[in-house]
């Protein structure tokens, strides 16, 4: 029986290596960029790779968009050593222009360059924007395909000194504080935010960067004191790097609309956005809009979820749960104490495991905090000092 224990404490050990190893693995290879995607996507650091005004787009098969790090909207995923472009922008864009027999060629560019480009004709499109009054001057506008809220966040041990209920309120802290706020460069943040970010005034106090990620390095290296940015990207960073603790949303939305996709006028037509539009309606009544939107919002509402206080309180307490019994079957069982240990693991955070590995995340869960392995240890001593005075 001691025999089997270990073979299956053995067992489950070597689970929990090739799992972190093989997601380990796949992290490395995203960093170092991986081999060419399959989706025709062209990836450049910084720059444009387009020079000059394309051609008439209704010439054309291939239109060119560009895409920066924009989670979970536009963002790079490493699968089977392969790294392609993916998120919710990029595939409703790809079902979209499908149906319209066009194939998209994205470059990494950032968001400012993105938009002198599609004003000088070097790309056709740009997703993901806002409507403005200058933009109207060289791009159409499609019809909305979703929409967008832009929220503050700062650091939580700042949160009481700047919350506010209103936007009104926070113009008025801009204007009085000295806060020094970040944004991203080419952004529109809404007239009223606009109009003090712009003002050669408050030059000093804006911090303008390419990236969320650029802007939460900045808030929580004490570099800026707030940050302006995408409710669901800014979700989606702090669930993903874990900073929940260390920064926080306050107040209400500064800012919220429709979400398009604008259309250069240097080389797309009114007729080519009508056409869009249709397009963007068929995908919405055959549903295929609904899946998309389901496939890459769930995951991080879910992940959001479980990062509240009360689910992690629903989580160690199921985990001491299992833990318990796991050790009431080794005692039925008379299995040795490594062999409870087995069986108090096996469903307290088997199941965590294989969900990790199929979401494939970069981390375990259960190897991000000792806490997890500590509580079922701690279980598995406490009962068989319990049950010390019979045969366990």
């Amino acid at each position: 029986m001691q025999r089997l224990s270990y073979w299956c404490f053995s067992l489950f050990a070597m689970v929990v290596f090739v799992a972190s190893a093989g997601i380990t693995h796949a992290q490395a290879t995203a960093q170092q960029g991986g081999t060419q995607p399959l989706d025709a996507v062209v990836q450049v650091p910084t720059a444009s790779t387009q020079t000059q005004a394309l051609s008439p787009a209704q010439s054309r098969t291939e239109l060119r968009a560009g895409w920066y790090r924009w989670d979970p909207y536009q963002y790079q995923m490493t699968k089977n050593e392969i790294t392609r472009l993916t998120g919710l922008d990029v595939e409703l864009l790809r079902a979209i222009f499908a149906k319209m027999g066009y194939s998209l060629v994205f470059d990494e560019v950032n968001w400012k360059q993105h938009q002198d480009d599609v004003s000088n004709g070097v790309r056709d499109i740009a997703a993901g924007a806002f409507f403005s009054e200058e933009r109207s001057q060289y791009a159409y506008y499609s019809d909305a395909y979703r929409t967008e809220k832009d929220v503050i966040y700062v650091r939580t041990a700042d949160a009481p000194l700047y919350d506010f209920k209103t936007k009104t309120q926070w113009i008025n802290l801009l204007q009085t504080q000295n806060i020094r706020l970040g944004v991203i460069d080419g952004f529109f943040y809404g007239t009223d935010m606009m109009s003090f970010i712009e003002d050669p005034a408050n030059a000093a106090r804006i911090v303008r960067v390419s990236t969320d990620d650029e802007n939460f390095a900045n808030l929580l290296d004490n570099k800026v004191d707030a940050i302006a940015i995408d409710e669901l990207v800014g979700e989606t960073l702090v669930w993903r790097n874990d900073w929940a603790k260390a920064a926080r949303q306050i107040g209400t939305p500064i800012f919220s609309g429709g979400i398009h996709v604008i259309f250069s006028k240097a080389t797309t037509t009114p007729e080519l956005v009508a056409s869009f539009n249709q397009s963007l309606k068929q995908l919405r009544e055959s549903g295929e809009y609904k899946y998309i939107v389901k496939e890459y919002l769930l995951p991080v509402l879910l992940g959001v979820t479980a990062g509240q206080w009360w689910f992690f309180a629903i989580d160690v307490i199921g985990t001491i749960a299992f833990a318990l019994s796991g050790v009431l079957l080794a005692r039925q069982g008379k299995y040795s104490f490594f062999g409870a240990l087995v069986l108090a693991a096996t469903p307290s955070v088997g199941g965590g495991i294989i969900r990790d590995v199929l979401l494939q995340r970069e981390t375990l869960s259960v190897l991000k905090s000792p806490l997890y392995l500590m509580l079922i240890f701690g279980t598995v001593i406490i009962f068989y000092i319990i049950f010390r005075f019979q045969r366990f």
